[in-house]
């Protein structure tokens, strides 16, 4: 019995430190879904992010989320996740649109992207490898990159070098990349809602206490039975140790505490996650969506009546009354709160629950745009408390919410990016005068190169420059080797080296210095002729 009591006492306090982590470290998330492209645009991917961003808010990942983005959206919402990362934290990036591999590197396709040739790519596109450069440099603890982005695409056809679906890329150490299907194939944008991909990719990662590992094979399961073995998700794991996405706590005094996996997902469950979905939404194709899966199911006579309800109101009604008032949630005593008290506003759909937990009644929900009082935030845990018209209300997870402020700024820019992207370019500009012709001076040989990061840290190395016709071809040994390739444009040499932004260079008269920037203008490097 003792040995018995023992062995109950570590797997709790196992659990319990577990637990803590989820609510103590850093989670960062960048959700990008993109559909409304110019030729074959896609159905799910803006859906499909709308889902898969709520559920990692409710996991307690704060998520830079962007639907339908451009070139300028995508590289200013990198922008923005890469600058909340720090070291040990958690990084996840999730895309679903169109994606493309050429010679060997993965882009993700904005929707403004015009590609005709190869080249295109690295100044239309974004370069995976560079992403997850980034998630390397910030030292995270684990980093993440689900790719929901092997559909079949217009470009690849115009492309010499570019291939069907997305190229195997092997994670880096302490990273796990997913795709949605294997590599060279292309995955269903889906008949639904949702894409099947990241339709049971949130069911599993609503299962508690799977490792990243589990989750995924789970996905790879369902999604196969789905297809018919059509589609094959695919993974590359580095994972140095386990993570859980949802580690939850279930033991009662004197209970069994199991730590085993979860069970799969019984029918019944996958019909109320389903349900819940369609009833956050509160949409008519989403209860639609729920009769289509469920004809028979527990919720069914409500959801026909859900649509009757929200078709008859779309039509014209005299004014309604006032809505009945939500009954308050009851109080919570023990829970200590940093005290707040401002106005947020709910970034999309919330749920309100009875007590800070995820698997907490849910009391009330949140449309996006909602205003709320926040009394405070829960000590040392990712949860407001709210109340509504001077009646308590329960808990939020924070990273749904913001200040109203903050909302409005925010709302304002998408609709000015909106309202740009909508607007037809100006006509084309005269043709310059052309550039005269610069006799450009000898540059191959051995150099030495001294520069300085984008985080103000400095390098050194050796630099050696060959030539073939107008193309230049460098080869950098500063710690770590890089190779690229380019040519003069104008007076500048412009270097290609697989990040989003060139090296460009100033050339001396006689070749044997060059002082350049990259990253976009943050880092610069200076090159000194040694032969």
């Amino acid at each position: 019995m003792l040995r018995l009591f023992s062995a109950l006492a570590i797997a709790i306090a196992l659990a319990s430190s577990g637990a803590s982590a989820q609510q103590t470290e850093r989670r960062v998330a960048l959700v990008i879904g993109n559909a409304s492209y110019k030729e074959q645009p896609l159905k799910n991917p803006a859906n499909d992010a709308r889902l898969m961003a709520a559920s990692l808010r409710e996991l307690g990942f704060e998520v830079v989320a962007r639907e339908n983005a451009t070139r300028e959206a995508m590289g200013a919402a990198v922008g923005e996740f890469t600058r909340k990362l720090s070291p040990g934290a958690v990084a996840l990036i999730y895309y679903a649109g169109h994606g493309i591999q050429s010679r060997g590197r993965n882009y993700l396709i904005p929707v403004d992207a015009t590609l005709g040739t190869e080249s295109d790519l690295r100044f239309q596109a974004v370069d995976v490898s560079a992403l997850t450069e980034e998630l390397d440099q910030a030292q995270t603890r684990v980093s993440l990159v689900i790719l929901d982005a092997c559909r079949n695409n217009p470009f690849e056809r115009r492309m010499r070098g570019a291939s069907r679906g997305l190229v195997a890329v092997d994670a880096a150490r302490g990273g796990l990349i997913a795709y949605a299907t294997a590599p060279g194939s292309v995955a269903a944008d889906g008949e639904g809602v949702n894409g099947p991909y990241t339709e049971e990719l949130v069911k599993a990662l609503s299962i508690p206490n799977l490792k990243a590992e589990e989750v995924f094979k789970r996905v790879t399961a369902a999604v196969e039975q789905r297809t018919g073995g059509q589609q094959t998700p695919w993974i590359s794991s580095s994972l140095r140790g386990d993570f859980v996405f949802n580690m939850t706590i279930n033991a009662a005094s004197g209970a069994t505490v199991n730590v085993a996996p979860a069970p799969a997902t019984a029918p019944s469950d996958r019909e109320a996650m389903f349900w819940q979905s369609a009833q956050a939404s509160n949409r008519v194709e989403e209860y639609r969506e729920y009769l289509k899966q469920f004809p028979q199911g527990m919720f069914a006579g409500l959801a026909r009546s859900r649509i009757a309800n929200l078709q008859a109101a779309a039509k014209p009604q005299p004014a309604p009354s006032p809505a009945p008032a939500i009954a308050a949630a009851p109080a919570q005593p023990g829970v200590a709160l940093e005290p707040i008290d401002r106005v947020y506003v709910a970034r999309e759909s919330a749920r309100v629950r009875e007590t800070p937990d995820l698997s907490a009644r849910v009391v009330a929900t949140l449309k996006e745009g909602d205003a709320v009082q926040v009394l405070g935030k829960v000590k040392d845990q990712n949860w407001y408390k709210v109340e509504r018209d001077g009646a308590a209300l329960g808990f939020v997870a924070t990273a749904v919410m913001e200040e109203s402020a903050v909302y409005k700024r925010r709302k304002a820019e998408e609709e000015r990016q909106q309202r740009a992207l909508a607007t037809p370019p100006p006509p084309p500009a005269p043709a310059p005068a052309p550039a005269p012709v610069m006799t450009a001076p000898r540059l191959e040989g051995q150099y030495s190169a001294t520069g300085t990061n984008p985080n103000g840290t400095s390098y050194s190395g050796t630099v050696t420059i060959s030539r073939n016709g107008d193309t230049y071809s460098f080869f950098w040994r500063v710690g770590t080797t890089y190779r690229g390739t380019g040519g003069f444009e104008g007076d500048k040499l412009v270097i290609h080296w697989g990040d989003a932004y060139p090296v460009i260079y100033r050339v001396s008269p006689d070749g044997r210095r060059l002082v350049g920037t990259w990253n976009n203008g943050n880092a610069t490097e200076t090159l000194t002729r040694t032969d």
